[in-house]
Parts: structure tokens; C-alpha cells; sequence
């Protein structure tokens, strides 16, 4: 049985750093030792709107909307 853990605010922001030096999700899920699934469906998620690019912070408390 595997452990899940949200991503942090850390994490998210790493995301968002790597997204912006041209990084891949399955080059990201490499880094954060996360399934490359979990960096698709956040990345996907988490726009701000279709065509903008991901945002850390919106992510973060878009995450923290859902757990409630």
C-alpha cells in the first residue's frame, strides 16, 4: 500500500521554477521523486485559467480549498 502526501508549498513552487527552465513533467516527477502522474494532474489542475501558465500560490490555495 503506498503512502500519499499532498505536495507541499515548497514543492509547488520547485514545480514552478522547473516548468519556467523548460523541464518536462516526467523530468519533474524525476526531481521530487514524485509519480509523473502526480505533476501532470497538478500542473493541469492548477492553472489559473486554460491558457495561463501555472501558478504555485493559486495551486497551493486551490489545494487547500478542495481539502475543506
Amino acid at each position: 500500500m503506498s503512502q500519499y502526501s499532498q505536495l507541499s508549498i515548497e514543492e509547488r513552487k520547485r514545480i514552478l521554477s522547473l516548468i519556467q527552465h523548460g523541464k518536462s513533467n516526467s523530468e519533474i516527477s524525476k526531481i521530487l521523486a514524485r509519480h509523473r502522474s502526480t505533476i501532470w494532474r497538478e500542473t493541469n489542475r492548477n492553472k489559473k485559467h486554460p491558457s495561463h501558465w501555472y501558478s504555485a500560490l493559486h495551486a497551493h490555495a486551490m489545494a487547500k480549498r478542495r481539502r475543506k
